[in-house]
């Protein structure tokens, strides 16, 4: 069987949900007392995903360069990932656009 097609039975649809969740960050964090993200920052906001009722923290890294990284602890840098567009007006809230999605830790 090819390996592509092997990896995409592994996605089923509860496995995409937790994606989109670890993805999702509330929308109050813009214009709170977080509001934006300065140079040489990193920032800890809890994703929409939960473990055991928990919500999974991210971290955004805003280097001085005004690159912007997403990751969690214990999740080695080279495998954050970069927001490459920021701040896209959608629907029902904001998107930022990252060159690969987040690992999970398991």
């Amino acid at each position: 069987m090819d390996g592509k097609l092997e990896k995409k039975k592994k996605w089923g649809s509860s496995e995409l949900e937790k994606l989109f969740q670890l993805h999702t960050i509330k929308m109050e964090l813009w214009g709170s007392d977080i509001g934006y993200f300065h140079s040489e920052t990193i920032t800890t906001v809890n994703s929409v995903y939960q473990e055991n009722g928990v919500p999974f923290q991210l971290k955004i890294k805003r280097e001085l360069n005004g690159n912007t990284f997403i990751g969690y602890e214990g999740l080695p840098f080279e495998l954050w990932s970069m927001v490459i567009e920021s701040n896209l007006h959608a629907t029902d809230g904001m998107v930022w656009m990252v060159d690969w999605p987040l690992k999970f830790k398991n």
